[in-house]
């Protein structure tokens, strides 16, 4: 076991691993923080609405990591993938590279929100991420979907 063990660890710091884990938390961790800021202002719970937030900005600012990660990990994709594939890997790539400005975005208005409070332009903050972070959880649904269109050509629809 504690080979194993050993082993994974070993892995968090392998690039193309590292990227794999960091990739689906600005999809997951939005929408459940999402999910979290709504509750909390249904419930009325003010510790739930800045936890949401927090969730909410890490997972964006997470995509940072990520990037790094990825580029630092495509010259070895690339060396065992079907050179056919290169330009879709690497055009899907600079997708997601182009595209890091909209979490950055959501984070820090999470955190603004979150220092602002829960009335005035706070409010008027919080609303922005719920719209925000809608707009995030679409878009990476959508370079989720690109992403098993490079990378899992028999998910693809015909």
């Amino acid at each position: 076991m504690w080979k194993e063990l050993s082993a994974l660890w070993t892995s968090l710091g392998d690039a193309e691993y590292s990227h794999l884990l960091l990739e689906p938390l600005p999809l997951y961790g939005i929408a459940l923080g999402l999910v979290f800021l709504v509750g909390g202002y249904l419930i009325k719970d003010i510790r739930a609405r800045f936890f949401a937030l927090g969730i909410i900005a890490a997972c964006s600012f997470s995509v940072g990591p990520y990037a790094f990660m990825r580029s630092k990990s495509m010259p070895d994709v690339l060396k065992i993938t079907d050179s056919a594939y290169h330009p879709l890997i690497q055009a899907q790539t600079e997708r997601r590279l182009s595209t890091r400005w909209l979490y950055y975005t959501i984070g820090a208005v999470s955190i603004a929100a979150g220092m602002l409070g829960h009335r005035g332009k706070g409010l008027f903050l919080v609303g922005l991420v719920v719209v925000l972070g809608s707009v995030g959880v679409v878009h990476s649904l959508w370079l989720h979907k690109k992403e098993c269109e490079v990378f899992h050509r028999n998910l693809i629809s015909p």
